[in-house]
């Protein structure tokens, strides 16, 4: 069981994936605020793993990853993430993130988990 870090901009989108996460036996942290993601990542205790959506209005999925990859404490900056990306041609911004292309199901969430956390 992992402890999960997600954010995506839509309440729906956010809850469907909770929901799922919720059912494959892992603990949720979620959120569809930036700031307040980062103040989740930033409590005790550290998330196993984060899942960022990659288009978001206030900030971009990258760009908090971004965030996350340079923090000082380890357990943030080597965090693995899943970047949930619906564009055609998402880059992946940092070594250690996968590419979770949207729309996907249980079956290709539970894949990217265990792709994720080894």
């Amino acid at each position: 069981m992992a402890y999960v870090l997600i954010i995506d901009d839509s309440e729906f989108a956010l809850d469907f994936i909770k929901e799922m996460v919720i059912e494959a036996g892992h603990r949720v942290a979620a959120t569809t605020n930036p700031a307040e993601f980062m103040e989740l990542a930033e409590a005790l205790p550290t998330p196993d793993l984060a899942m960022v959506d990659s288009v978001m209005p206030e900030v971009t999925g990258p760009e908090l990853i971004a965030r996350l990859r340079q923090h000082p404490r380890p357990g943030l900056a080597n965090m693995p993430v899943i970047l949930a990306s619906a564009l055609e041609d998402q880059n992946i911004p940092y070594e250690g993130v996968l590419l979770l292309a949207k729309p996907f199901g249980p079956e290709e969430l539970g894949q990217a988990f265990r792709l994720a956390l080894g």
